[in-house]
């Protein structure tokens, strides 16, 4: 796998989603984003990210981006 690969980051960030590791898991979908900026799952996470931190504006603006 080539070590650039989004998908592995992907699949970290959901193991530390899992865990309840919010600070972790938002760590590598950032990762993968900066990888490729149109993969669905991490635009989407991250807003969910911002969205419980208590920042709905910056979430709003990445939900706009899905649409």
């Amino acid at each position: 796998m080539h070590p650039y690969e989004p998908k592995l980051d992907i699949a970290i960030g959901r193991i530390y989603d899992q865990l309840h590791n919010l600070e972790e898991s938002h760590e590598y979908y950032k990762r993968a984003l900066a990888v490729e900026n149109c993969n669905i799952e991490a635009v989407a996470n991250i807003a969910a990210y911002f969205f419980y931190k208590d920042q709905p504006e910056i979430a709003i603006k990445l939900y706009q981006r899905l649409i």
